[in-house]
C-alpha cells in the first residue's frame, strides 16, 4: 500500500479516532459481561424513566385535584365573608342610621336639648365596636 503523503494531510483532523480503539486481543468474557450489563442497565433505565412519567402525571392529578378543592374552599370562604360583612353592616345601620334620622328631621332647630348624653353615647360606641372589632375597647 502506498503512503499518505503528509502534505496531503496537513489539514485534515488528525485527531478525529470516530470513536473506535484498537486492541491486540479478542475482547474477554469480563468486557462482554459488562457490555451486557451496561446494556440491561440502559434498559432498565428506560423501564425507570417510564415509571417515573407515569408517578409524574399522577402527582399532577392529585395536585389538580387539591388545586380545585383549595379554590372551592377559597371560593367558600369568600362568600362566608360577603355574607357575615353584609349582616354587620346592617346592624351597623341600625346603631347609626337613627341618630342621622333625627337630626335631619330636626334640623331646622337651631339647638340640640341632650341631657345626659355620655352613658347613651358610650353604649353606642361599645354596640359598634361590638360589630367592627369584635370586643369592647373601654375609652
Amino acid at each position: 500500500m502506498a503512503e499518505l503523503n503528509p502534505d496531503f494531510m496537513k489539514d485534515f483532523d488528525m485527531e478525529f479516532d470516530f470513536g473506535f480503539t484498537t486492541v491486540s486481543t479478542k475482547p474477554d468474557e469480563e468486557v462482554q459481561k459488562q457490555t451486557a450489563t451496561i446494556e440491561k442497565v440502559s434498559q432498565d433505565s428506560g423501564v425507570i424513566s417510564q415509571k417515573l412519567e407515569e408517578i409524574e402525571t399522577k402527582v399532577e392529578q392529585v395536585l389538580a385535584v387539591a388545586e380545585k378543592k383549595f379554590d372551592d374552599r377559597l371560593e367558600e370562604k369568600q362568600l362566608e365573608l360577603e355574607v357575615s360583612n353584609s349582616e354587620k353592616f346592617k346592624n351597623l345601620e341600625k346603631l347609626t342610621l337613627p341618630l342621622l334620622y333625627n337630626l335631619y328631621k330636626t334640623s331646622d332647630e337651631a339647638y340640640i336639648h341632650w341631657p345626659d348624653r355620655k352613658e347613651t353615647v358610650k353604649t353606642q360606641i361599645e354596640k359598634i365596636m361590638q360589630i367592627t372589632r369584635g370586643d369592647v375597647n373601654e375609652g
